[in-house]
């Protein structure tokens, strides 16, 4: 078995903090004061909604890909894996519920859109990152490459 890398090392522990501030965010922005039940909840949880969270993005395959390339085809694997975490984490909180209550729906949704953008978010900072150091050290010339469509693009997608 190989050892992951050190950037996909990183692609993890990005998207874990992504998941853990998300679901604090959510249980922040869906109460005015956060009721006692609501911050044991959310203590009570929050390991398990990171795991579970990642167990989902290994599942869906959203570490196999360098973040260099991100595309649109990307942000439509990163929703579809965010909705199947959101179900799964409201399918642990019912099932095996930590304390005697469940998350209230609002936070789960609010949970589903700041992990949606935070994740997609971290991805278009670092294509950017790594794009624009690419253009602060040019190498060689630019040059016109006439009739080749998308095939002539130094930086095309897949």
């Amino acid at each position: 078995m190989r050892l992951p890398s050190w950037h996909r090392i990183g692609h993890v522990v990005a998207d874990a903090a992504v998941a853990a501030v998300a679901w604090w965010l959510a249980f922040q922005l869906r109460f005015d004061v956060v009721p006692y039940w609501a911050a044991t909840l959310w203590r009570a949880t929050l390991p398990w909604v990171v795991v579970l969270t990642i167990a989902v993005f290994v599942l869906n395959g959203l570490y196999t890909r360098w973040w260099r390339y991100v595309s649109l085809r990307d942000v439509r694997l990163l929703l579809r894996a965010c909705v199947i975490a959101v179900v799964v984490v409201a399918l642990y909180a019912n099932l095996f519920p930590p304390v005697a209550v469940t998350p209230p729906r609002g936070v789960l949704v609010i949970w589903f859109m700041l992990l949606m953008l935070g994740t997609v978010g971290v991805r278009a900072v670092a294509r950017t990152i790594l794009e624009g150091r690419g253009t602060l050290f040019p190498r060689g010339r630019e040059v016109i490459v006439v009739g080749a469509g998308d095939a002539g693009s130094v930086r095309s997608e897949e």
